[in-house]
């Protein structure tokens, strides 16, 4: 949008860049890349590693360029630009490209990315930018609330106890299904009484889970081990 708002209103940058929109566009694509190449210059690690090249002649930028020529893929894939991965246009790259293609994962986004630019650690920088600078990603995955932490243990679970289940906690388990014959299917289930000192167990099973049943298994419980407090 700026450089065309420039070729409308100078008559002497009419003379170099074209008045159609697509290659307007692409000329401004150009002039982009080149400003991050510029602040960010690749060094002589990057130039061998990625075996860049520079373009004189068309669009002077840095370019990559490997061993698909080839393949039977566009030039901009073939020969892809060179973008630094410490330069703030990058990550607006980046992050056209992911909500061009609807909020993509990082996978889709990086194989968009490399049929027209290369960035050095691609996958982790465009992980980083995410995680950074897409806002509707990080909403959609936030948690809604951070979870509490663990209580301390009941007053009960520390004093000394005088005898086993002095102080415990019921617990049903189950349901668990048993077979009555080759027709009938029924239900029962196991009571569990949990002595909080001694974690020993008491366990019953129970054919229902009503009131009167509990009483039941709480007089039988008391009957061997004692009155609970």
């Amino acid at each position: 949008m700026v450089l065309l708002f420039i070729v409308k209103k100078s008559s002497l940058a009419k003379k170099h860049f074209s008045n159609e929109r697509s290659r307007l566009i692409a000329t401004a694509k150009i002039i982009i890349c080149r400003q991050a190449q510029l602040i960010h210059p690749p060094s002589d690690v990057i130039k061998k590693q990625l075996n860049l090249y520079f373009c004189e002649k068309k669009t002077q930028l840095w370019k990559s360029k490997g061993r698909i020529d080839k393949a039977n893929l566009p030039y901009s894939a073939i020969e892809p630009v060179y973008l630094p991965r410490e330069s703030y246009i990058t990550s607006l790259y980046i992050l056209h490209a992911h909500r061009k293609n609807n909020h993509c994962g990082v996978e889709q986004t990086l194989t968009e990315l490399r049929s027209t630019v290369w960035i050095p650690k691609g996958r982790l920088t465009v992980k980083k930018t995410f995680n950074n600078g897409c806002y509707v990603c990080r909403k959609s995955k936030a948690k809604p609330f951070a979870p509490p932490g663990f209580p301390s243990n009941p007053k009960e679970r520390k004093t000394k106890p005088n005898y086993p289940f002095e102080r415990c906690l019921t617990d049903y388990m189950g349901p668990l299904n048993y077979r009555v014959d080759n027709l009938t299917v029924s239900k029962h289930w196991i009571l569990l009484i949990t002595c909080l000192n001694t974690r020993a167990i008491f366990a019953e099973i129970v054919t229902s889970m009503t009131a009167k049943t509990l009483l039941h298994v709480i007089r039988r419980f008391i009957a061997v081990h004692g009155f609970p407090k």
